[in-house]
């Protein structure tokens, strides 16, 4: 599904102290739908933990949850030991796909992986970039390029999912969203 705004939107996204318009405003956007489709989730939430776990993340899970909105967020329903087939599970039990992209989201085979299974879905999907823009999604330049020359060097790594994951990224980066400032560095 396309995205479900008009222009992409800008707001600052730096958490600090009571500022904490950025996700209350995504946070309105999720508000669940009078239709139910049966899902487990509203949303699944999908993000590089070390770029903004602590900060943006932590304050979006906390609304949504405040608000009664089921989400799906790794830490906590995903248990220890259960590998990427279990989360990719999840992504279909869930309504809405919001992938955050962060500087450092492409290096994560298990983000591309998210995202490229909530294209496959056909799940509705809201990006929000935090600290990125969407043509660095789009075109897996910025910090997205240096990622995808370390996948594609891996002589391990299955270079036909490599080009499923930049068909994905292309798609998920012309979607309308949220675009972030990241405050913290």
């Amino acid at each position: 599904a396309e995205g479900i705004f008009s222009p992409t939107k800008n707001v600052d996204g730096g958490i600090r102290g009571s500022n904490t318009e950025a996700w209350e405003e995504v946070l309105e956007t999720l508000t669940p739908s009078p239709s139910s489709d049966g899902s487990e989730f509203e949303v699944f939430l999908s993000f590089r933990g070390e770029d903004t776990r602590k900060r943006f993340i932590g304050h979006l899970y906390e609304g949504l949850e405040d608000h009664s909105i089921p989400t799906f967020i790794d830490s906590e329903k995903l248990k220890k030991g259960e590998g990427i087939d279990k989360l990719l599970k999840y992504i279909k039990r869930s309504k809405i796909f919001v992938p955050i992209f962060s500087k450092r989201f492409a290096e994560s085979k298990w983000c591309l992986k998210e995202v490229t299974k909530s294209v496959e879905c056909g799940k509705e999907i809201i990006p929000v970039f935090f600290g990125v823009e969407p043509s660095d999604v789009r075109n897996q330049s910025g910090p997205f390029k240096s990622a995808f020359k370390v996948h594609q060097s891996n002589k391990k790594q299955d270079q036909e999912e490599v080009k499923k994951w930049r068909e994905a990224l292309k798609k998920v980066g012309n979607l309308s969203g949220f675009t972030l400032k990241d405050m913290n560095g």
